[in-house]
């Protein structure tokens, strides 16, 4: 009876199977692809509104979606979407990029500071760089091939090359580089993107977010500031302004801060990032003795106050507001003019069936009803977005690393140049052998034109 291997195949198929995924898991198409899936998920995080928490209802939370997506809502909830930072779509990325990088740089950083380190000195030829590529020419040694190497020599100082000490063994053995030091550019870069996965998981448990509107004359309270917040100046021409912070415990004095639309400003350790400038409606009321009366709006989104702040993102709906110490009801609607913004403003006194007065106000009049002045101007407030972030520092070093790592490896690639001479007689043959870091593209062409036109 013949025995049977169909097991032990499957076994060695197995193996061989992992061991392929292992040694791809940290080659640098891999850390692309996750670099760029992880990329795909942050501009999701951007665009998607998120859940503020758990108890956020499903509803509410697809209401809140760009009118283009809202019809799958329900799908992307069920994704995870509506969290995507807690999902597996982003952890299992970040998780897959944090191993690939750490083996990344276990296998190529000894090899790359190998290379980096050897300044002066003769490169040997008989190791290669694992991430590197190599090219080769030959041509034919002139007569004199010590003084044709000579001049070899001066030409790569003239490409901006150093060379290094001779071999011991073979003094005739050009060995040059050029940009000797991005060979550690592969360890920039991959130390970066660990730094940047540590950042990830360090925000995750130390990240704290507060999302406020300031709107001129209105204190917000802020949890993360410790204190109260009120916008003082909006500037729309140059979307910038200033806001006021007052502490909690009046113990240090009103500070100003200037800020710029999507310009990050830093405060104590919070980052704070405006976000939205939006124009607004301010409508305010005084009595005979210029004390400001209370106004009372029907639109349950806006609280009572003596100074109404009204958006301006449905200008086809009227405005309704009473106030309650005259017994006056008002309805404001925009009327589109050529040459200016004009209101019609209609007022209802008391128990009438309908409105009494009907006028035409101008942006900063005022209008005067039953001895009150009430006054239409123009306004803005400012959305912001403040952070308190742990590894703020980790993200700014670790966005730093990759960038120069990755421009590094675009535009100061390593080269190490062999010029390797067989003298026999009075001729004899010249290799020459260029060790690039990735592509070898235009390193032929390099040879070529060094040693061609040198020999003819």
């Amino acid at each position: 009876m013949l025995p049977t291997t169909s097991k032990p195949n499957l076994y060695y198929r197995f193996q061989r199977l992992i061991t392929v995924t292992w040694y791809r898991l940290y080659t640098p198409l891999i850390t692309g692809l996750l670099l760029a899936i992880l990329l795909v998920v942050v501009v999701l995080r951007l665009i998607i509104p998120q859940q503020t928490s758990f108890d956020t209802a499903v509803t509410t939370w697809i209401t809140s979606l760009p009118p283009l997506i809202q019809p799958s809502g329900d799908l992307l909830f069920s994704l995870g979407f509506s969290r995507i930072f807690q999902s597996g779509w982003f952890w299992i990325p970040l998780a897959l990029l944090l191993l690939n990088s750490l083996l990344a740089l276990a296998e190529y950083g000894l090899p790359s500071w190998r290379r980096a380190k050897t300044a002066n000195a003769f490169t040997s030829i008989e190791w290669q760089h694992p991430l590197a590529q190599r090219a080769e020419h030959s041509v034919r040694l002139p007569k004199s091939p010590d003084v044709f190497l000579d001049k070899l020599k001066e030409k790569l100082e003239a490409k901006g090359f150093s060379n290094g000490a001779p071999d011991e063994e073979n003094q005739r053995v050009i060995s040059a580089e050029r940009w000797r030091w991005s060979w550690l550019s592969v360890v920039i870069l991959y130390g970066g993107v660990i730094l940047l996965c540590v950042a990830f998981l360090i925000s995750h448990y130390s990240l704290q977010t507060e999302r406020l509107t300031l709107v001129p004359g209105e204190l917000k309270t802020s949890q993360l500031f410790g204190g109260s917040l009120e916008l003082s100046d909006v500037n729309d021409a140059n979307d910038s302004g200033l806001f006021i912070f007052m502490s909690r415990d009046n113990q240090q004095a009103a500070q100003t801060l200037r800020w710029r639309l999507y310009l990050p400003v830093f405060y104590s350790d919070l980052l704070i990032l405006p976000i939205s400038i939006e124009p607004l409606l301010s409508i305010e009321a005084r009595d005979s003795a210029g004390d400001l009366r209370r106004l009372l709006p029907l639109d349950e989104a806006l609280s009572p106050a003596t100074r109404l702040n009204l958006p301006l993102d449905q200008p086809d709906t009227p405005f309704i507001f009473l106030m309650p110490s005259g017994s006056l009801a008002f309805q404001i609607l925009p009327v589109s003019t050529p040459d200016e913004d004009r209101y019609n403003v209609q007022v209802r006194r008391g128990s009438e069936s309908s409105p009494s007065e009907n006028l035409m106000v101008g942006l900063g009049e005022t209008f005067e009803v039953d001895g009150f002045s009430v006054t239409i101007s123009p306004s803005h407030n400012m959305t912001f977005i403040a952070r308190r972030d742990l590894a703020l520092p980790l993200y700014f070093i670790s966005i730093t690393a990759v960038v120069v790592g990755g421009l590094l490896l675009l535009f100061r690639r390593p080269w190490q140049v062999w010029l390797i001479p067989e003298v026999k007689g009075i001729g004899g043959q010249l290799y020459g052998v260029v060790e690039r870091l990735g592509s070898v593209r235009g390193a032929s062409e390099f040879l070529e034109e060094l040693l061609t036109e040198e020999g003819e």
